[in-house]
């Protein structure tokens, strides 16, 4: 894949297949990018279903173990729609709800994962919501061809404010304040410009953006 593909990009399997083959996705990123999808479902979603993104993502960031795992697995099969109705809005959001919960267990090969989060797309026929799918995986990655390296003195510029409002944006969903965290980032020194538009871009900016990952030094 070159630069230009992954830009232009009309199908996710091939950005998925570019990630793997150059060791760029972690375990991390790819539950938050099913988590991600799941959460554009959110009005169609129950409760449940909803306990169980929020708890994929929980154990993305590590505040839950493998047991609590398995307790959202439990859900995730009690809530499955029964086999006949494969065409239904409700299957699509269980199976997607399914998908959060296949890429977060552990030992899962990485061509499994790919497997569960193309079914995620999948899930949702419609072409605009794989075209937003892809656009959420973007935020993610970046541009894999143009990594961003975010210089230590960046960092610890006035006593690590970068890294303090970069925390807040996260843990509290934030993205409307990127902006604030782009002209921080200028104050600092930062001449990065694919780092700086895409803090002031519309987004969408979800749980792993990476450009408040590389701030916070998440993978």
């Amino acid at each position: 894949m070159t630069e230009k593909q992954w830009l232009n990009a009309r199908e996710l399997w091939p950005m998925l297949a570019h990630l793997y083959r150059n060791a760029i996705v972690s375990d991390r990123k790819l539950r938050l990018f099913a988590c991600a999808c799941c959460r554009r479902l959110w009005p169609l979603l129950e409760e449940r279903a909803r306990r169980v993104v929020v708890g994929v993502e929980q154990y993305a960031d590590g505040p839950l173990n493998d047991l609590h795992l398995a307790k959202l697995w439990v859900t995730v099969c009690d809530i499955l729609v029964p086999a006949g109705s494969e065409h239904s809005a409700a299957q699509a959001v269980a199976q997607a709800v399914r998908t959060t919960a296949l890429t977060a267990l552990p030992g899962m090969t990485p061509a499994q994962r790919g497997v569960a989060l193309t079914a995620a797309a999948a899930a949702a026929v419609r072409r605009g919501e794989k075209k937003a799918q892809r656009e959420l995986l973007r935020d993610l990655f970046g541009n894999p061809f143009r990594p961003v390296y975010v210089q230590p003195a960046w960092r610890e510029w006035n006593g690590g404010t970068l890294v303090q409002v970069a925390r807040v944006i996260y843990e509290e969903r934030r993205f409307g304040d990127l902006g604030v965290l782009a002209d921080a980032l200028e104050e600092a020194g930062c001449g990065a410009g694919e780092l700086l538009a895409h803090c002031r871009s519309p987004g969408p900016h979800v749980l792993g953006c990476w450009a408040v990952d590389a701030l916070l030094q998440k993978g």
